[in-house]
């Protein structure tokens, strides 16, 4: 196993803090998911992480989020997120690898399959 996913943090409290989405990150995946105006602010539908410097967490922090909103997952699937196998919960892209129309198609068709699944993943 490569040593960035053996040793790489399996929650928030566990990582060194370089953004300010950190310290707030369990607060907002604590958050009810949808529109409701009576509880105050919802879990975003979508969230990109975003820097021109490496190793400051963005892949990490998505991994901890699909792991932390499905509390159902077995320790294998749990497992298959932290260490970059194939999983139903995460895909990586890059800018340099997914710059093609249908790579957009591909992976669109892709979040659909899994929101119109019999799996309750979030």
């Amino acid at each position: 196993m490569d040593l960035y996913n053996k040793y790489r943090g399996r929650t928030f409290a566990s990582l060194y803090v370089t953004s300010d989405f950190i310290p707030v990150a369990q607060e907002i995946i604590d958050r009810p998911i949808g529109k409701r105006e009576d509880t105050g602010p919802t879990l975003p539908h979508c969230m990109i992480f975003h820097s021109s410097f490496p190793g400051l967490g963005k892949t990490t922090c998505g991994r901890i989020i699909a792991s932390e909103l499905n509390p159902d997952l077995s320790d294998d699937e749990r497992e298959a997120i932290f260490t970059g196998r194939d999983s139903i919960l995460v895909e990586e892209i890059n800018g340099a690898n997914f710059r093609k129309i249908d790579d957009a198609r591909n992976l669109d068709e892709k979040v659909r399959e899994l929101g119109s699944s019999m799996f309750g993943y979030r």
